[in-house]
């Protein structure tokens, strides 16, 4: 069983630049993602929750907010 221990509620704003760094959010295809640095992101799990790896390295600055759908909650912890 993994918990997630939240900080703050999903912030409103859903632009890729307004995803802090190592904070999950939901991108444009419906996959869980893991924010890495201004231009990279990567994919934890697809919209069905199947475990998928794979890493955006290229995350142009003009359409970053194509790629969120929803910014989930800061994670402080992942306990596992």
């Amino acid at each position: 069983m993994i918990k997630f221990i939240t900080e703050e509620p999903t912030p409103a704003q859903l632009e890729f630049r307004d995803v802090k760094e190592d904070q999950f959010f939901v991108n444009y295809c419906g996959n869980l993602c893991q924010k890495v640095s201004d231009d990279r992101y990567n994919v934890i799990a697809d919209k069905n929750g199947v475990p998928f790896g794979c890493c955006t390295k290229h995350a142009d600055e003009d359409r970053r907010d194509l790629f969120v759908q929803r910014i989930l909650p800061t994670i402080t912890r992942i306990e596992f």
